[in-house]
């Protein structure tokens, strides 16, 4: 029973997954179905990822977004989205510059592009991931 415990403590723990952030007030939610694989050999599951802006005082925008990746790990990363030309909303990691998310508009809802370094075991993934999880592009669709 004792191994047990220890057990269920040390996954628990030690397991390399990041803090999911909590949605802003007022937001629009949208999401992204993917399928989440893992390293055991068996089949794979199906995922979603969320994201959520909201519009603040000024011209710029909240968001969160939150990912599941391989083994079910996680990405939580919030901050503050620029609007660029064309609608395109922007998002620049504050400790590393090279670290951007851009938002293009669709009729649906959003399609996101990842700088480089989002991907799994990049510099900008280490700062806001677990460690088999990533963000990947695809298109967010407004939840109704």
């Amino acid at each position: 029973m004792l191994r047990v415990a220890v057990a269920i403590f040390l996954l628990s723990a030690f397991s390399a997954s990041a803090e999911e952030c909590d949605p802003p007030d007022n937001s629009t939610h949208f999401v992204r179905a993917h399928d989440v694989g893992n390293y055991r050999g068996e089949p794979s599951d199906s995922g979603s990822d969320d994201l959520f802006i909201a519009a603040k005082a000024d011209s710029a925008r909240a968001f969160c977004l939150n990912t599941v990746g391989t083994n079910y790990h996680l990405c939580g990363l919030e901050g503050t989205l620029t609007e660029r030309k064309g609608g395109v909303l922007r998002y620049t990691d504050p400790q590393n510059s090279a670290c951007t998310l851009e938002f293009t508009p669709t009729k649906a809802g959003y399609r996101l592009r990842p700088s480089r370094g989002w991907e799994r075991e990049g510099t900008c993934q280490k700062q806001h991931c677990g460690m088999y999880a990533e963000i990947l592009s695809g298109v967010f669709t407004k939840v109704s």
